[in-house]
């Protein structure tokens, strides 16, 4: 006859356990991964109009990520120069003046257009592929020499 130890029972009851808790009723104070989802709009129209803001800051936010990955992708494979990406950010980061500054602080002995091509660069180094990455990032060192007569440097 085979003898189990008790040993044994401990591993259906955590099994019971779990499955309790996995079909236990939710509890009100818990947030629900479907109200993260689905958030109900505040009843209050100015904490609506509050959260509609909101909404569209994040929204152009992440418009703006993507708009400047993209500017990057192009720069890394030739499609653009130095010179348009670093326009194009500092055309952009004029409208939030927080990452302006932020920027200004990185390279403080830079104008903002020789910051903006060295945030530029630094995007770019972040992304480039392994194996030719050190190329594109002496061209792009070659061009801002080119641009503003002096030796590219990273920030601070």
């Amino acid at each position: 006859m085979i003898r189990f130890s008790s040993r044994w029972l401990v591993v259906p009851a955590v099994a019971v356990a779990v499955v309790a808790v996995v079909f236990a009723e939710p509890r009100n104070d818990v947030i629900q991964a479907n109200d993260l989802e689905h958030p109900t709009a505040p009843s209050d129209p100015t904490e609506r109009e509050a959260a509609r803001l909101h909404q569209q800051k994040q929204e152009m936010f992440t418009l703006r990520i993507s708009y400047k990955e993209s500017l990057i992708n192009h720069l890394i494979v030739g499609k653009t120069t130095l010179e348009a990406v670093a326009d194009e950010f500092l055309r952009l980061n004029r409208e939030t003046p927080i990452t302006l500054a932020m920027i200004a602080n990185q390279y403080p002995d830079c104008n903002d257009e020789e910051a903006s091509a060295l945030n530029a660069i630094e995007y770019a180094r972040m992304r480039v592929d392994f194996e030719t990455g050190d190329a594109v990032i002496e061209r792009l060192k070659a061009e801002f020499r080119k641009l503003y007569g002096r030796e590219y440097r990273t920030s601070h």
